[in-house]
């Protein structure tokens, strides 16, 4: 979630983050990633993933995503992100689908439907982000092209100066619930 692809020769502030180096005929792609979550994987098919993208079909959704474990027993947003290597889930589609669903992320899914109604506002919330090109907020982030991602604009919770950003977990969270699953307003 945090890595930059750069297709332009590395400066000093990128080159001691660089991972990964792809040369092809006359182009050279460098990975970098200053904070060292980035990883580079082989692709696989989960039967937890919620979409992804193809080259023939664009974004797609998968239906009926297995659910993972732990949905009745984790905080919200500690199950959610805690899967994401799996699901694709990651911090801002977490916190908007939370939002979005008036949920406490501190607190369990109630039910298996639940936990299917929140993959699904996730896989929502991802298709609208890939169709305006990400989600960048700022961070110098950029596509291949050069571009940064437009969907910052379309977040309502994630990274709002109107939602009270908590820590919890070492991650932020933006809610209007506090801990202990209580509203803040």
């Amino acid at each position: 979630m945090t890595g930059r692809f750069h297709l332009e020769p590395l400066n000093a502030k990128w080159r001691r983050h660089c991972f990964l180096v792809l040369r092809f005929d006359g182009l050279t792609i460098h990975f970098s990633d200053p904070r060292r979550f980035g990883r580079l994987s082989e692709p696989r098919v989960s039967e937890f993933a919620l979409g992804g993208f193809s080259e023939d079909s664009g974004f797609w959704y998968n239906r009926k995503p297995s659910l993972p474990k732990g949905y009745l027993s984790r905080p919200r947003i500690s199950w959610l992100l805690g899967n994401g290597d799996q699901t694709g889930v990651g911090n801002y589609m977490a916190n908007e689908a939370l939002g979005r669903l008036h949920l406490s992320p501190f607190l369990p899914c109630e039910s298996v439907g639940e936990a299917i109604r929140l993959l699904g506002q996730c896989a929502k919330i991802s298709a609208q982000s890939f169709r305006h090109g990400g989600n960048s907020f700022g961070s110098g982030f950029y596509s291949l092209d050069g571009s940064e991602g437009r969907y910052a604009p379309f977040c309502r919770f994630y990274q709002n100066p109107n939602v009270p950003r908590l820590v919890f977990q070492q991650r932020p969270v933006f809610t209007r619930f506090t801990p202990d699953g209580c509203g803040i307003e």
